[in-house]
């Protein structure tokens, strides 16, 4: 596809910045807990950067690699590989590499609480309506946090790990892994997707299609349901990263 770059801006939607441009695709952004770096994928492998530094090279294969998340402590990366996808964890710097999950089913989206658990979605293929799981490092298999009716995706941990946004059939919704309990945030006919959490866990940014395939903006939710627009372009925005 056409070259993407990622960009930063205020909660506002002002001051939009590049922080990456590369002749390539980068995608699916991710912050390190302390905000310094930024992983990301381009040619197909896992990147991260600093402001005003070259990117460096996490992973270097000919099979695809999505979803990079960051360790709490900022030392260690994971993501998912091959289509359908496992889950697999490395160190900043490179080297050898923790086998996550290794199952034929397509594991994806995996975003690490404060703590060790590490959220998922589990599906029979990759394009099956899946449910999310949790799992650790060192655990033999995930465990089932939210199951169906529908299509649960685009985890997201809240800053101090008591409460989960994920998607459900096109609306953001929260899970609270110690009860199970379960609440919709947003509702409608758009299409909304990639929940990402304020660092004070007060809001939720996510991007918005009027339609499937239409094009995206980025938009707010905070607890009570309140939406706010960040974004009005002819361009795509998605996928954002707080």
């Amino acid at each position: 596809g056409d070259p993407t770059d990622l960009y930063a801006m205020n909660a506002d939607g002002s001051a939009q910045q590049p922080l990456a441009e590369t002749s390539t695709v980068e995608k699916t952004p991710s912050w390190s807990p302390d905000h310094s770096r930024i992983a990301f994928i381009a040619e197909g492998d896992v990147f991260w950067a600093e402001e005003e530094n070259e990117a460096i090279r996490v992973t270097n294969t000919d099979v695809p690699e999505f979803a990079p998340a960051w360790s709490p402590d900022g030392q260690r990366i994971v993501f998912e590989r091959g289509y359908p996808g496992d889950l697999f964890i490395v160190d900043t710097e490179g080297g050898e590499e923790e086998i996550l999950t290794d199952t034929v089913e397509d594991e994806n989206g995996p975003a690490w609480a404060p703590g060790q658990m590490i959220a998922y979605k589990f599906a029979e293929t990759p394009k099956a309506p899946g449910d999310i799981y949790v799992i650790s490092p060192g655990d033999d298999e995930g465990d089932v946090l939210v199951d169906g009716p529908g299509n649960q995706w685009g985890q997201a941990w809240s800053p101090d790990e008591d409460k989960l946004a994920f998607v459900q059939d096109g609306d953001i919704h929260l899970v609270y892994p110690s009860s199970g309990d379960l609440e919709q945030l947003t509702s409608g006919e758009e299409i909304d997707g990639s929940p990402t959490w304020s660092p004070d866990g007060a809001f939720i940014a996510f991007e918005r299609a009027a339609a499937p395939g239409q094009q995206t903006d980025i938009y707010t939710v905070d607890l009570n349901g309140a939406v706010a627009q960040l974004t009005e372009t002819d361009e795509w925005e998605s996928k954002p990263a707080w």
